[in-house]
């Protein structure tokens, strides 16, 4: 019976030295568990964030191709150098209202990249910090 005792004893201590250490290996496996959640929509959102750039920059290069090439007909069918003048004029303020548009959007599509890109990490990081305090606190 002495013996009995002293094995539930010894179990008992065992069991009081891995718990803490098991809900703390549990507890930093969630952590990592959910880094790397947020790793993957910030990829994800970075991503979509990139595709949108990229469709929009190939059809601004596109459309501004085209406008060069409708200008350099009209340039070339000029009958006088006023007419090539005034065509020339022309289309340099339209390339340069459409170019100045662009980086407008551009800027707006790389804010959006940078907010959609850092937001699930910023959540994370506060949902750690929140856990940190509550377990110190």
């Amino acid at each position: 019976m002495a013996t009995a005792k002293k094995t539930e004893t010894g179990e008992g201590a065992a069991k009081a030295a891995t718990d803490p250490f098991l809900a703390a290996f549990t507890q930093c496996a969630d952590l990592h568990k959910d880094t790397v959640s947020a790793l993957l929509q910030s990829a994800k959102a970075t991503s979509k964030s990139l595709d949108t750039f990229n469709t929009r920059s190939a059809a601004f290069a596109r459309q501004s191709a085209e406008s060069a090439l409708t200008a350099a007909r009209n340039m070339a069918s000029a009958q006088s150098i006023q007419e090539l003048i005034a065509v020339q004029a022309d289309y340099t303020k339209t390339a340069l209202d459409a170019c100045a548009g662009e980086l407008s959007r551009t800027g707006g599509l790389m804010s959006d990249m940078v907010k959609d890109g850092f937001q699930p990490l910023s959540t994370r990081m506060s949902g750690a910090a929140r856990r940190a305090g509550s377990a110190t606190g």
